[in-house]
């Protein structure tokens, strides 16, 4: 991670010989006392300078933040057809082994922890409110009218289905035995996601 670094302007009165001089350190501290100091001149050769001892744990994993534009493209790819475990699982066999090896996560995340939560934020960005409740009634009265037919507060329930959802049950109960189970991962109990 770089510490500090100054850049020179063009036709600066400031006599330091460098268009460019950095420092920077190893993020894996206090196992990694890697120091690294750069220095560009007006001849565009950069020198750089190390001091200290690279020591890793074997187990340590590191990695860089996922930016918005990388998250919004993760956001949209979720709301698709993955879910979070799955893409992560997918990222990391696609990984390179050497890569995989040095603890470099970046683009993967350390578990699924990252992507279930890029996840979730673009959930959010698609609600219409904060609150969960007040988002479902509004798209009641809007958007997915002939989705979501009831919501109650208390006791919290959604009931949604479509006119086609009706009419393959009907054609199905006929002849297959259904079973509905959508509880696991729908209800919650108050005050508890």
């Amino acid at each position: 991670m770089f510490r500090r670094h100054r850049a020179s302007k063009l036709g600066s009165r400031k006599g330091s010989g460098n268009l460019l001089s950095a420092g920077a350190y190893c993020s894996r501290r206090p196992t990694c006392t890697v120091n690294a100091s750069l220095q560009m001149g007006h001849d565009l050769r950069c020198h750089v300078e190390y001091t200290g001892q690279v020591k890793h744990k074997t187990d340590e994993a590191a990695q860089r933040p996922i930016r918005a534009d990388e998250r919004a493209k993760l956001q949209v790819d979720l709301a698709r057809d993955h879910c979070p475990s799955r893409l992560h699982s997918e990222r990391l066999r696609q990984m390179d082994p050497k890569v995989f090896a040095s603890g470099n996560m970046t683009g993967v995340g350390e578990d699924g922890t990252v992507f279930k939560q890029i996840s979730y934020e673009g959930r959010r960005r698609l609600q219409s409110d904060r609150d969960l409740i007040t988002s479902l009634l509004t798209k009641e009265e809007t958007t997915l009218k002939s989705y979501i037919r009831q919501v109650s507060v208390r006791p919290m329930y959604v009931v949604a289905f479509t006119i086609a959802g009706v009419r393959l049950f009907h054609e199905l109960a006929k002849t297959v035995p259904l079973q509905w189970d959508a509880t696991g991962s729908v209800a919650w109990r108050e005050g508890k996601k």
